[in-house]
């Protein structure tokens, strides 16, 4: 699970989405009987992307079933995800 930190002024796009994955961390780890492991990762967007995939990128082929990037969720808009294969 990723959030973008690179513009914290832009409140929906860029604040909203480390606000929302502090909580889902929180949550997380309160969890008892957790099935998976959990990363989060607060990164600049394209280029601290592109150094995370660089340096992990092996390890997360062999151990990733899925990520998301938790940004834009600052409005009341409805929310989506994307499926890549």
């Amino acid at each position: 699970m990723t959030a973008y930190i690179c513009h914290p002024s832009l409140a929906n796009n860029e604040l909203s989405g480390p606000a929302v994955t502090t909580y889902l961390a929180k949550w997380l780890a309160l969890l008892q009987n957790r099935k998976y492991t959990y990363r989060i990762v607060f990164i600049p967007e394209t280029i601290g992307s592109i150094v995370y995939l660089s340096r992990n990128l092996e390890e997360m082929k062999r151990n990733i079933i899925a990520g998301f990037n938790i940004t834009c969720v600052g409005d009341d808009k409805a929310y989506s995800f994307g499926i890549c294969s």
